[in-house]
């Protein structure tokens, strides 16, 4: 697949199902960074990247995944992160060859730990950004979303949210289908209660780190993570990456230099 320079939009056709991206390509790149973003949001809860130069010399892929902002939002799509990771992973394959950055916020950590072994025998580092790991990842929000019948929470919680979160930074119902909302939650609490997401992130040998905000330092995750660096944001909660965005990518800059 060709690039243009700059900040440019794409999508493609995989699986049956368009996927939108956004990309700013350095020709002479070698490495990208690949944000994936949580459950009922978009690429833009990563926008303010875009705001200074921290990355001059690298590529920045921004994707929305299957159902939620841009992309396509489907019924004949199961919205399991397994086949969410199954898209992403053959969008890598027609992209250029860079060696891979991943940063990952909540539910997208579900999704990159599930990528194949071809994809992460060209990663070079994994941030995790308060992604899901153990069965407290879940929260309150994905753990009432999957234990309720879909109708429920269509013709309810649903519009609920929409209403209640119309104006937030990252979260994006609007822009979600509630199909892919309800199955991705589903599918996220079940891949967080086997346990095989915090071994999968134990076992990476790439280089990895975890970040997480300041208001949520006594979760239970992080007395589980003695294995890996981990990187507080000051002044923050879960959507560190739009509540304090100038200490998060300068941090983030740190770490991946």
């Amino acid at each position: 697949m060709k690039l243009k320079e700059g900040l440019n939009e794409y999508s493609e056709i995989i699986s049956k199902q368009k996927i939108s991206f956004r990309c700013k390509y350095v020709p002479a790149s070698t490495e990208v960074l690949i944000f994936f973003h949580g459950l009922a949001c978009a690429w833009d809860a990563f926008r303010y990247v875009l705001d200074t130069e921290y990355f001059p010399e690298k590529s920045l892929l921004f994707v929305d995944f299957i159902g939620f902002g841009d992309s396509s939002k489907n019924e004949d799509f199961s919205y399991t992160m397994h086949d969410q990771a199954k898209v992403i992973d053959e969008l890598i394959s027609i992209l250029p060859p860079w060696n891979i950055h991943i940063v990952a916020h909540s539910m997208g950590v579900a999704i990159a730990l599930l990528l194949s072994e071809n994809t992460f025998s060209r990663v070079l580092s994994f941030v995790n950004i308060e992604g899901n790991l153990i069965s407290e990842d879940c929260g309150i929000m994905s753990r009432k979303i999957a234990e309720m019948p879909f109708e429920v929470y269509k013709n309810k919680l649903y519009k609920f949210h929409l209403f209640a979160y119309k104006n937030h930074d990252q979260l994006h119902f609007n822009q979600s289908s509630p199909y892919a909302i309800y199955n991705s939650a589903v599918s996220l609490a079940k891949e967080s209660d086997t346990g095989d997401l915090l071994r999968k992130f134990r076992e990476l040998e790439c280089n990895r780190c975890y970040f997480y905000g300041e208001e949520n330092k006594v979760m239970p995750v992080l007395k589980k993570l003695d294995f890996v660096q981990k990187i507080m944001i000051k002044k923050s909660g879960h959507a560190m990456t739009t509540q304090n965005p100038e200490e998060f990518f300068t941090k983030l800059v740190e770490y991946i230099n």
